[in-house]
């Protein structure tokens, strides 16, 4: 059996050259020939124009026996009208074969598209199915218990993102960051044999939230660190993630414990940063900017009660804080040298916090939700010390907690 041969440009070109002076003198004869017949075609068109405008003109069927009859001036005109009409017939042929030709042409075209089309989806499928493959054996690296697979699974699992994102599927990349999120669950579980990935992961989560990334490489999807998260986390811009911190305990410092978060900047999305861990420590957010979306916060009902909330040399525009507190007055929060341009803090009657205090701050616009002046929020305890309010807006005033009658 026989196969096809697949000529190359080189054969192409020494063919060419070899061919025979025959050949092309041949096509020359064959194009000299179509507009030889082309000529001679408009000829017998005109010629026999001007047979149909003669005879019309002479009112007989044999005008060429009757050219006495025709006068010079007539036999121009006979000879201008055939010319001008042979020319219009020939512009609509003209036309014709011009629709016709690019109806054929848009035929093709659209099969070509097709084609294109079905190529493209066939490499699509390939692609899918070959990150899928990866995807699972990244997955088996993940939980083998020698250490190098496990680092290489964390590592394809962060590549495997990127090229989701090249494919514009967001459901594999929330997936790829989930597999990471659960396996970092478990490694909390296992801290013998898995706290090194585990580090690695909270490592490559963290980088992947900084601000500055190129498009694709942040990752704003739905990341759950719950109860997993390390109480020191800085530089983390929020544009569209849903970042779950839940229960992040303050880290211990000896005589306090302290939760450091240094230069946030949230944007858009949401952090939920509730059944916080303080005990008697305090999570400390400074040099931040806090510009849109939304910060929902509550302490551990366990907890001493006698947590704190900080926040120093941060700005406030347009973010909703939610206290979403299940017992009263169970937090407090303390801003220093702050500014408030816009934003809300949304306390509802039985979720306020235990204090509040406002020392070095300026205040741009109202900030408290479900009061039309500022001052006639009701807190339980509130601290004013040299603060700056815009023209207009009513001032804050220090007062001490109400004082809580004994029960019976």
């Amino acid at each position: 059996m026989t196969y096809p041969t697949i000529e190359t440009i080189e054969d192409a070109m020494s063919r060419k050259r070899h061919e025979s002076p025959t050949a092309a003198s041949k096509e020359k004869v064959s194009l000299w020939g179509l507009v030889l017949l082309g000529f001679l075609a408009s000829l017998a068109l005109v010629a026999a124009l001007s047979y149909v405008f003669a005879a019309y003109t002479t009112q007989s069927l044999t005008p060429l026996g009757n050219q006495q009859t025709l006068t010079t001036d007539q036999q121009s005109g006979v000879l201008r009208n055939a010319v001008t009409a042979g020319a219009a017939l020939g512009v609509g042929v003209t036309l014709l074969l011009t629709y016709r030709s690019q109806r054929a042409t848009e035929e093709n075209l659209s099969i070509t598209n097709s084609l294109l089309e079905l190529q493209q989806r066939q490499h699509d499928t390939q692609v899918v199915s070959a990150l899928r493959d990866r995807y699972s054996l990244a997955a088996e690296q993940l939980g083998s218990k020698k250490l190098p697979l496990a680092i290489a699974g964390v590592h394809s699992i962060e590549s495997l993102t990127d090229e989701w994102f090249a494919e514009r599927n967001e459901v594999e990349r929330q997936n790829c960051v989930s597999l990471l999120t659960e396996f970092l669950r478990l490694a909390k579980k296992d801290k013998d044999n898995l706290s090194d990935v585990g580090s690695l992961i909270t490592a490559t989560i963290l980088r992947r939230l900084k601000a500055g990334l190129e498009e694709g490489r942040y990752w704003g999807l739905r990341i759950n660190m719950a109860y997993h998260a390390p109480s020191n986390i800085s530089d983390l811009y929020v544009n569209g993630a849903q970042l779950d911190l839940r229960g992040v305990r303050a880290e211990d410092r000896g005589d306090h414990d302290l939760g450091y978060m240094a230069r946030w900047y949230v944007a858009a999305g949401s952090v939920d940063l509730t059944d916080l861990q303080l005990d008697m420590g305090n999570l400390l957010f400074q040099d931040s900017v806090f510009h849109g979306g939304s910060v929902r916060y509550s302490i551990d009902e366990n907890g001493s009660g006698r947590g704190r909330i900080e926040f120093n040399r941060c700005t406030f525009s347009g973010t909703k804080f939610e206290n979403v507190e299940q017992s009263r007055d169970a937090l407090s929060l303390t801003f220093k040298d702050c500014r408030f341009e816009d934003g809300s803090f949304n306390f509802a009657t039985y979720q306020r916090p235990k204090s509040l205090s406002f020392i070095n701050c300026t205040f741009d616009k109202n900030i408290f939700t479900g009061s039309k002046e500022m001052s006639g929020f009701d807190f339980t305890e509130l601290l004013i010390h040299n603060c700056e309010f815009a023209d207009g807006l009513q001032k804050l005033e220090t007062r001490k907690a109400p004082e809580v009658p004994e029960r019976d």
